[in-house]
Order: C-alpha cells, then sequence, then structure tokens
C-alpha cells in the first residue's frame, strides 16, 4: 500500500508536466552547434521527453517524414513553416592548405577557380556537386567548380583540405581555428557574403504539443528555459 501511494504521488506530481517524443530532423552541423549544447540540460528539466533526432544534411519534407521540427539552414525552409532564428548568419570561404597554395597559387577572383582543383560537395539526394555562390555588385553569382574529390561529408572535405588535395569552400566558422593555427588560408574573401543561419523550424498549428513547446522554448532561449546548472559547462 505505501509503494502504491508513492506511485500515485508520483504520478500526480508529474501531471501537467511535458511528456512524450518530439521527432527532430537537423543538418549535421545544425546539432554540433545548437542541439548538442542543449542536450542535459534539456534532459535534466524535462524526464519524460524523448528526443528522437536524426542527422542528415537532406532537406526533407518534414510532415511527410512525420517529423515536429527540423534545424536548418534559413535559406532552405519551405513557406508555410514557422521558422525561428537560432543562430548568427553564416558565410562560405574557399580555404586552402599553405603547401597547395605553394603549388598552384591562388587565385584572384572566384572565377579563376575553374582553373584549380577543389572539393566539391554533393547535397544528399542531388545528383550533380554544389556550385559554388559568390556575391559581386549587389548579386548572388555560381561558380561550377572542378577537382579530384567530391564528398557528402563535410567532414572528409575538410580533412581533404588540410591535406592539400585542394580548396575547399566549408563555412568560415568550422575553420577559424584551422585558419588561426596557419593550417589553411582564407581566399577570396571579398565575394564571399553572409546567408540566413540555422533556423528552428515546425508547421503551423493552433494548439502545440507541451512537449514540442518545451523542446522550442529551450532551443530559442536555453539561459531562460534550462537550468544553469546543467546547462552551464
Amino acid at each position: 500500500m505505501a509503494e502504491l501511494g508513492d506511485a500515485l504521488g508520483e504520478a500526480r506530481a508529474s501531471r501537467g508536466r511535458p511528456a512524450g517524443v518530439v521527432r527532430i530532423h537537423a543538418f549535421r552541423s545544425a546539432a554540433e552547434t545548437c542541439l548538442a549544447p542543449i542536450l542535459p540540460a534539456f534532459a535534466e528539466a524535462y524526464p519524460d521527453i524523448v528526443l528522437d533526432v536524426t542527422l542528415d544534411d537532406a532537406v526533407v519534407d518534414m510532415v511527410a517524414g512525420g517529423f515536429d521540427a527540423a534545424i536548418r539552414l534559413g535559406e532552405v525552409i519551405e513557406r508555410d513553416m514557422v521558422a525561428v532564428r537560432i543562430g548568427p548568419d553564416l558565410r562560405h570561404v574557399p580555404v586552402a592548405a599553405p603547401g597547395y597554395l605553394a603549388a598552384h597559387g591562388a587565385p584572384a577572383h572566384p572565377r579563376d577557380l575553374v582553373h584549380h582543383r577543389c572539393i566539391r560537395w554533393r547535397w544528399p539526394g542531388h545528383l550533380m556537386p554544389y556550385a559554388w555562390e559568390f556575391f559581386e555588385n549587389g548579386t548572388w553569382f555560381e561558380v561550377a567548380v572542378d577537382g579530384p574529390l567530391i564528398v557528402n561529408d563535410k567532414e572528409m572535405a575538410l580533412r581533404a583540405t588540410l591535406a592539400g588535395v585542394g580548396i575547399g569552400f566549408p563555412v568560415e566558422r568550422t575553420v577559424a581555428e584551422h585558419v588561426a593555427a596557419g593550417r589553411l588560408v582564407r581566399l577570396l574573401e571579398p565575394w564571399c557574403a553572409f546567408f540566413p543561419g540555422l533556423h528552428l523550424c515546425y508547421p503551423r498549428q493552433r494548439q502545440m504539443a507541451p512537449a514540442l513547446r518545451a523542446f522550442v522554448d529551450a532551443l530559442r532561449n536555453p539561459q531562460a528555459n534550462l537550468p544553469a546548472k546543467a546547462g552551464s559547462g
């Protein structure tokens, strides 16, 4: 009877506490920068919520895939979605290892990249590699680069760039440490403009499930909505 009383007490205490599964689709870079840092505090604050996270750089149909929310770049969010900015604007910048530049020289203009060995990246589900985008005179333009390597994993592209295989085109903040250490050199910066960074998006709905609301609030403002003790590390 005592154990039953304790169980009933716990049930009453948890009543009204957000619970359930929240299915999330996230770009891999988004999971590293926005999602992973809040996980300890979120698990402490909401022990009855399960975050079911799929890491994938493809742009999927959230509703058809059964996802409650997604974390992706602002430029690939469907118009009928609610989008909440959770990160700063970003930009891609060509980078190369000093050894590559010593052997092949540096491009003076983005269009010179067609004469260089470039490390290309393919969006999941796309046949052709991503065409590098630059900004000049108020207009974006593309350069269809070529080179010895095409990958669908940005970490592999970075390793190849560091090894001198060719010129890479990463998001600038992901290689800041390598640039500061002299392992990589930034190129063509005057033509590299910022674009909308990471956003949390979810379908418009009249009444949001409490578990999803807790996740949205935590990601938008973790300092205000998560325990300081767990989130401070």
